[in-house]
């Protein structure tokens, strides 16, 4: 997900769609981001098979100084009702970041 430019004093709100294409309702074990400037909102626990759930995250700059292109890596797994399998979803979310 490229969201473009981000201001060094501006935070924005993403939402991202998680989907769970099996026939059995999934666990959503942890969401992980490979940045703290990346916050999760809100997340479903239960996935219904064959459905999709938003996943909100707050972007903020921590490092007012910063000036670049981030790519932050975010992680979610999921285990199904008997715990026999496990699954793991990764988004990754392109920004830059200019003088405000």
């Amino acid at each position: 997900m490229d969201i473009g430019v981000l201001r060094a004093d501006e935070s924005r709100f993403l939402t991202l769609i998680l989907s769970n294409p099996g026939h059995q309702q999934v666990s959503l074990s942890g969401i992980e981001s490979s940045c703290d400037c990346l916050t999760i909102i809100e997340r479903p626990i239960l996935l219904s098979a064959s459905s999709t759930a938003p996943i909100r995250l707050k972007l903020e700059n921590e490092f007012p100084e910063f000036r670049g292109k981030l790519q932050i890596e975010i992680t979610a797994t999921a285990t199904d009702a008997t715990r026999a399998a496990a699954a793991r979803a990764k988004a990754t979310i392109l920004v830059e970041v200019v003088a405000p």
